[in-house]
This record gives C-alpha cells, sequence and structure tokens, in this order.
C-alpha cells in the first residue's frame, strides 16, 4: 500500500471505529474482552512487537478476542531526538494495525503526537522535526492528511471500571459527554493540556514542576465527576527515571511506560488488572 493511500485508509478507519465516540472510545459494552494497555512507545517499534507477540496477543486481536489501546507517544525517540525514520516506521506499523483491526485496536493522542511548535525536549521542537521528515517524505498532501488524524483522534478511554488517558486527569471536566465532545487538535484547550500534559506531583522533570502536576485529591474528584469513582485510572507520561516501567501512585491509579528497553503492558479484565513485564 503506497503511504498516502494507508494513510487516507487510517483515518477511515477511525472514522468507522465501532467504538470511538467523538474524542472517547467506550467499552463499557464489552467486559467481557481483554483490555491490553500500551503505554508511551517513544518510537520503540521492537517493544510494540515484543508486546503483540507475547501470549499472543497478535492474534488474539485479529481474531477479536481482545482489545489494543496506545496511550499515545509512540513517536519521537528518546535516544536520538533528531532522528524521526524510526517515528515514521512505528507510525506506519500502527496505521496498518487500526486498518486491519479497526473496532478494536485503538490509539490516544499524547503531547508528542502533534505536528507543531509546542513540545522542545533538550532545546529541539521534535513535531516540528518530525512535520519537516514527512513533508520530506511524502509530501505536503500528507502532512494535511495527518492533521485530519489528529483532528479526528481519541483523547480517552473508558471501561467498566477503568479509565485511561496518556497525561492526567481531566480537572476541567464536568461529565463524559463533556470529553466526549471536546476538540482534541486544539492543544491550548485546557482539557486537552490537562489530558496529555498532567503529570503526576512527585515526578521530577529535570528539576522542573509540571504546569498541569496533579495529585490524590484531582484524580478522585476527575473520577467523581465523570461517574467513575471506583475505576482505575491508567496514564502514561509521567515515568520515574529510576529504571523502571511501571508505577502504582495509588491504590487504583498506575502509569506504565513501554519506551525503554526495560518495558511491559498491562491487562484489565473482569474489574482486575495485571501488569505484564516483557
Amino acid at each position: 500500500m503506497k503511504d498516502i493511500d494507508r494513510l487516507k485508509s487510517f483515518i477511515a478507519a477511525i472514522k468507522s471505529s465501532k467504538y470511538q465516540k467523538g474524542a472517547l472510545v467506550d467499552l463499557r459494552s464489552v467486559s467481557e474482552k481483554e483490555i491490553v494497555l500500551i503505554g508511551d512507545l517513544h518510537a520503540r517499534k521492537d517493544n510494540l512487537l515484543k508486546i503483540l507477540n507475547y501470549n499472543a496477543n497478535l492474534k488474539k486481536l485479529k481474531r477479536n478476542e481482545i482489545f489494543v489501546i496506545i496511550l499515545g507517544d509512540a513517536v519521537h525517540s528518546e535516544k536520538n531526538l533528531l532522528e524521526m525514520d524510526s517515528s515514521v516506521a512505528i507510525m506506519e506499523f500502527i496505521m496498518e494495525l487500526k486498518i486491519q483491526n479497526k473496532d478494536n485496536f485503538y490509539y490516544l493522542l499524547g503531547n508528542h503526537d502533534y505536528l507543531s511548535d509546542m513540545f522542545i525536549k533538550g532545546g529541539i521542537r521534535q513535531g516540528l522535526e518530525y512535520r519537516k521528515r514527512l513533508r520530506d517524505l511524502f509530501g505536503e498532501e500528507y502532512i494535511a492528511l495527518y492533521e485530519e488524524f489528529i483532528y479526528n483522534s481519541l483523547l480517552m478511554l473508558i471501561a467498566n471500571s477503568l479509565v485511561a488517558v496518556h497525561g492526567g486527569p481531566v480537572k476541567s471536566a464536568s461529565s463524559l459527554s463533556y470529553i466526549q465532545d471536546i476538540k482534541v487538535s486544539d492543544e491550548s484547550n485546557i482539557s486537552v493540556l490537562e489530558a496529555e500534559w498532567g503529570r503526576w506531583k512527585d515526578v521530577d522533570i529535570f528539576g522542573k514542576e509540571s504546569f498541569f502536576y496533579y495529585d490524590e485529591v484531582d484524580v478522585k474528584n476527575f473520577l467523581d465527576k465523570i461517574g467513575m469513582s471506583e475505576a482505575f485510572f491508567i496514564a502514561g507520561h509521567s515515568p520515574n527515571r529510576d529504571g523502571n516501567w511501571h508505577w502504582q501512585l495509588m491504590p487504583r491509579h498506575h502509569i506504565i511506560f513501554a519506551g525503554h528497553d526495560n518495558a511491559g503492558y498491562a491487562v484489565f479484565k473482569d474489574k482486575d488488572i495485571k501488569f505484564i513485564q516483557i
């Protein structure tokens, strides 16, 4: 499949996904299936393949036996901040997964996923570097279509006793319908910022406090407002720099990360969650 045709088919699969409702993917009606949750990959296609091949997850996905949810930030290597070919490769693979499994594979947006100048890491505007690489490889039409993918993307997952986002609780949200109607493509929207940039209060980000830090009270208030008080709350984005991939911050709040050599994923079913190292 040509690159631009793949992107068009990817967008069509997003738009026609059975369980996508605006900025939400709602799996509350299918509680009998496992939900595989994958944290930030940061261009580690090898880790994504390990997760999919572990416990026959890819075969189960193709047989429509499980859901697979990526919690954003599949792009931008943490080892080489300027190198973008690995980001292109992992997103092409993710596109294929969505095209082939449109109703049981979903991708939530993270703060790295935009082609903008908003994100700076190590002095490098990685969104602009990624945009430039895509333009060089595929042309301007591809960039316009990629922006359409962003426009039609997801911000949050809900299931019975489960809520997942990339960053943190959407403190500004008043209800699930509010989140469903969020324009995910608007990076300056406070709710988008909270969901994608929210960071646990105790995480050290090079000695700087996150503008969108959150704590135990914020998580509780958010889950109460959306009617999910007893849910597990799973996010990425806030890894500690201790070599691990999974952190339990509250009895039912966990962070997962799949972008380092030490990686794993979460599996949710029957209102219970397990964490599996690969």
